[in-house]
């Protein structure tokens, strides 16, 4: 599965929302996706903890795909278990993918042992800082993606926002984004305060780093 420095790769240039107590999932969730052997996650500074041990991210990115049968950005559910069984079969441990799944898709990733890093989208490459109605619309986008994932047993975390682009960034102001991403998590974490959030940003240096 490639060496640690390619399996950190997902974290550089994230802000990991730090917690003094792990949150507690619903037992409903556990009935849902059948078994219990994936337990929450904590983020301690730049580390994840399963319990007491460090626990280390074995993954691939799994998408963007076109739309399948159903009008999901992921491949038909027999190609997607297939998939899953032979990453599993690699070692791997969890997937990124880059749009909010369904629940099929996060009970096949469950029974796999895979934890999902989910990028909830919203219009990122568009001016939305001086515009009131599309920032009303990028926060719905977001509350409704964290409101279906929220009790799902296997997420890691989730990203909001994936590179926003820096000449937007300098267009628009720094300051406005940082404090436009952080409604942004306001309104993700006040819905599932147990779950890790982050943002993924370019490598550009002292282009801006949200704090949550």
């Amino acid at each position: 599965m490639g060496t640690p420095r390619k399996e950190l790769a997902w974290v550089v240039g994230i802000q990991i929302e730090k917690r003094h107590s792990p949150g507690e999932y619903h037992s409903e969730c556990c009935r849902t996706f059948g078994r219990t052997f994936l337990n929450s996650l904590i983020a301690k500074g730049f580390h994840l903890f399963d319990g007491e041990s460090k626990w280390l991210s074995k993954g691939i990115t799994y998408g963007p795909f076109r739309p399948n049968s159903m009008g999901y950005p992921f491949p038909e559910e027999a190609r997607v278990r297939q998939d899953f069984e032979m990453i599993a079969a690699m070692g791997g441990n969890s997937l990124r993918v880059y749009s909010v799944p369904h629940e099929d898709f996060a009970s096949l990733a469950y029974e796999n042992g895979h934890r999902l890093l989910i990028d909830i989208p919203w219009p990122k490459h568009l001016d939305i800082y001086r515009n009131r109605k599309r920032q009303k619309t990028c926060l719905e986008m977001v509350k409704e993606g964290m409101e279906r994932i929220k009790d799902w047993p296997n997420v890691m975390g989730v990203i909001l926002g994936n590179e926003v682009p820096s000449d937007l960034v300098r267009w628009a102001g720094v300051r406005r984004v940082e404090s436009f991403l952080y409604k942004l998590y306001r309104t993700a974490h006040d819905i599932a305060p147990q779950i890790p959030i982050g943002y993924a940003n370019f490598r550009e240096p002292n282009l801006f780093a949200p704090v949550f």
